[in-house]
């Protein structure tokens, strides 16, 4: 299944379709495609330059595969370039460094059967084949007694198998060998239980915190937000339940970078989620707090967790044992190796805002800002940083 390197590398392929520097002294790549039984003579490949973060580095260059072979001259000279080759219905990827030669065999046919726990095969399914690395490679529909075929593939490669089925997500994993993979993909029942879910996202946090001072006479703010993985082998279907304080009124909640209804009842707020084995899904949620302390045991078993406190001074702030004030651009305290009672945390703020770090009046006004632009975009980019330090 994938792994958060995995998932951040494919984020960070997409995000480096971005920002485009000035490009630096030329380049070139080559590489070498070869299709068992046919030819990649004619096929489209795409090159973009990235520096050492996944950013791109400068304009993306396209060429064709001659006989068997391509060179990209006059790219910006870049640490790194990701390679996407398309062969007729198919795209497969490669990261070549500075200078390298990037080699695609393509010999492999993974085909099989998708069926239910009943042993009945489901017929006329998407299904969607993704690399390694996250892009998508191809989709095919299920036939008759749900047979599927893919090719051609790389051989001793790792691809992922996801689809939806009665409104249910699926991921699979399906590893290819040389030569023809026959594989048996059941769909099975979901699950309802939250033990399936646990919160990850190490770079930078599986749990994040942020608090806001009041703004116009009202309570500071809470902003809580943790990506949930499936590690089971279950689609999970059901309610994601979050612990808030008993006086906490809950302004906002997030699923999958949206907003959703708020249901609150008996300190906590649920959330309706499902996730794919091996899948991962974002909830957050808003809140005011009563009083200048905030303590929290942390849910879904976090490796670690990130409390940051905007428009306070950091060394007037209490805090449990567990936390450690660490040199970043924002006001941050980490906790880390959580497990067991190690996962309560606890903040007690100074009677004023006020210092270096305040915030501008009016900053955390709407509830959707805070959760979407505040958190996702300055919070944790302070955080990536400082995790690079």
């Amino acid at each position: 299944m994938p792994g958060t390197r995995t998932l951040l590398f494919a984020t960070l392929c997409l995000v480096a379709l971005l920002a485009v520097p000035a490009p630096a002294s030329a380049t070139s790549v080559s590489g070498t495609i070869t299709v068992e039984n046919g030819t990649a003579d004619g096929d489209r490949v795409t090159i973009t330059p990235l520096d050492s973060n996944f950013r791109r580095a400068g304009t993306q260059l396209n060429t064709t595969v001659e006989g068997s072979t391509f060179t990209a001259s006059g790219l910006p000279d870049a640490p790194m370039y990701f390679v996407r080759v398309a062969h007729e219905e198919t795209a497969h990827f490669a990261l070549a460094r500075n200078g390298s030669h990037v080699d695609i065999s393509l010999s492999v046919e993974a085909s099989g059967r998708l069926i239910d726990e009943n042993g009945d095969g489901l017929s006329g399914v998407r299904l969607g084949l993704f690399s390694e690395s996250g892009p998508m490679v191809t989709t095919v529909e299920t036939g008759e007694n749900g047979t599927f075929s893919f090719e051609p593939l790389r051989p001793n490669a790792t691809y992922y198998l996801q689809y939806t089925t009665g409104g249910i997500p699926y991921n699979h994993s399906v590893e290819t060998a040389s030569g023809e993979t026959a594989h048996r993909i059941v769909a099975q029942q979901p699950t309802t239980e939250p033990s399936a879910l646990r919160a990850v996202g190490e770079n930078p946090a599986s749990h994040v915190l942020q608090i806001a001072p009041p703004q116009n006479g009202s309570q500071p703010m809470v902003v809580e937000t943790l990506t949930l993985r499936n590690t089971g082998d279950r689609p999970f279907i059901g309610a994601v339940t979050l612990q808030v304080p008993e006086t906490a009124n809950v302004t906002a909640a997030m699923y999958r970078d949206r907003r959703i209804p708020v249901v609150q009842r008996d300190g906590a707020v649920s959330i309706n989620a499902s996730v794919a084995p091996g899948q991962s899904a974002r909830v957050g949620i808003a809140y005011t707090l009563q009083d200048k302390t905030l303590e929290r045991t942390l849910q879904y078993n976090p490796d670690n967790a990130a409390v940051v406190v905007r428009g306070y001074d950091l060394s007037a702030v209490e805090h449990s044992s567990n936390l450690e004030s660490v040199n970043s651009s924002l006001s941050l305290l980490v906790a880390e190796n959580l497990s067991g009672e190690n996962a309560t945390i606890s903040i007690t703020l100074p009677g004023a805002a006020g210092g270096p770090n305040s915030t501008a009046p009016g900053a955390f006004s709407a509830p959707v800002t805070v959760l979407l632009a505040a958190l996702f975009v300055v919070v944790l980019g302070g955080l990536l940083a400082y995790r690079v330090v």
